[in-house]
């Protein structure tokens, strides 16, 4: 009977610490698909990501072009580290959805499964659009997709409105119409952002 306790708990020592090792190595593995991404960033990169969460299914969902990618934000450089600033319905401390900064790990993260980064020819201009976007940090999360109004903001609605001020438009062919059940607007899409002079920084390619 001590035996079979013995075996028993030995095991049960093993099984934990091969559960601990498996998490240890898929939270690698998320992060280690991205180092080119924390290589190869700049402050005024566009990035693109896509993921599981309930989210960014909605976002393809309604996105009739099929594109990977459903949120986006840009990245700039804070206290010596690059950051992302976007709008999220999601809050990181989970107090409100709004306009929000954090680490660029912390961005790729979670549910993210890909990503694309995009850079503007002229960096004198992505500085002030990145100026622009630091200032919105705070303001609540457009619920409404409202673009005639610039006190909500969601993710496509601020990188829009930060290049528009600089005289970049990042979606020349304007907002589509989402249709859903109680729910017609026009908005912008991350698969939209399409202009010249903005190309993809990719090192694998």
């Amino acid at each position: 009977m001590w035996r079979c306790r013995c075996s028993s708990y030995l095991l049960l020592r093993r099984l934990r610490a091969s559960a601990g090792l498996l998490l240890v190595c898929l939270a690698c593995t998320g992060q280690r698909g991205f180092e080119w991404i924390h290589t190869h960033a700049a402050a005024g990169d566009i990035i693109l990501t896509s993921g599981t969460s309930m989210r960014a299914r909605m976002v393809a969902l309604f996105d009739t072009t099929k594109a990977p990618f459903t949120h986006a934000g840009l990245i700039v450089l804070r206290n010596h580290s690059l950051q992302v600033v976007h709008a999220s319905p999601l809050s990181n401390d989970s107090s409100r959805a709004c306009v929000q900064i954090e680490p660029l790990a912390d961005f790729l993260g979670g549910d993210i499964e890909a990503a694309r980064l995009l850079r503007y020819e002229d960096a004198h201009l992505t500085r002030k659009a990145v100026r622009y976007a630091l200032l919105q940090v705070g303001k609540p999360f457009d619920h409404s997709f409202d673009l005639h109004s610039d006190s909500t903001l969601y993710c496509t609605e601020l990188l829009w409105l930060a290049f528009r001020t600089v005289g970049i438009d990042l979606f020349p062919q304007g907002p589509r119409l989402l249709r859903a059940p109680l729910f017609h607007k026009h908005v912008l899409f991350p698969s939209q952002i399409s202009v010249r002079g903005m190309r993809s920084v990719d090192p694998r390619s």
